[in-house]
């Protein structure tokens, strides 16, 4: 009869056992199905992220080349400026001529001056756009950094809990 009853008991201890032992299962499952999305979302993010860091580089360079075409466009003023004064001072000697060339020289500091004021206006928004870039080249940085994060945090509790279970 005692023998019996230790019978049930093991019986019913085995058959709890085996049911603990597959939720273990199924939660070590899960938690590494956790991990593998974790991961992939923090491989996106960093692709993600090294685009952005791409296109940052890309602007870096488009403003490069904007200032550079800036200091041409501020020298070719500068030499059209220079033109048109020594147009004005060449009027007295021939006037007729002289009128024709000042003004040439005007249209050219007119386009120069235009040409320099859609340089500066493109610059503008290339550092605008280059702000935004890096704005969100930091949020991203802050989700992947989060998301690694998130992932060591998994990978501790999993190393734990197998070896606490089995204690």
């Amino acid at each position: 009869m005692e023998l019996d009853k230790l019978r049930d008991e093991n019986a019913h201890l085995a058959a709890e056992n085996s049911e603990l032992k597959a939720g273990k299962k199924e939660v070590e499952e899960e938690l590494a199905a956790s991990q593998a999305a974790r991961a992939a979302e923090a491989a996106a993010a960093q692709h993600e992220l090294q685009a952005a860091e791409g296109r940052i580089k890309a602007a870096e360079g488009r403003i490069k080349a904007a200032e550079g075409r800036i200091k041409a466009a501020e020298k070719s003023v500068a030499a059209a400026e220079d033109s048109a004064t020594a147009a004005g001072n060449a009027v007295d000697a021939a006037k007729e001529s002289s009128q024709q060339r000042l003004q040439v020289v005007q249209q050219e500091l007119e386009r120069s001056k235009a040409g320099a004021a859609r340089l500066s206006q493109a610059l503008q928004e290339v550092s605008r756009q280059l702000s935004e870039e890096r704005r969100k080249g930091a949020e991203l940085q802050r989700t992947v950094d989060a998301l690694r994060r998130g992932s060591c945090v998994d990978d501790s509790m999993g190393a734990a809990s197998p070896q606490g279970s089995r204690s």
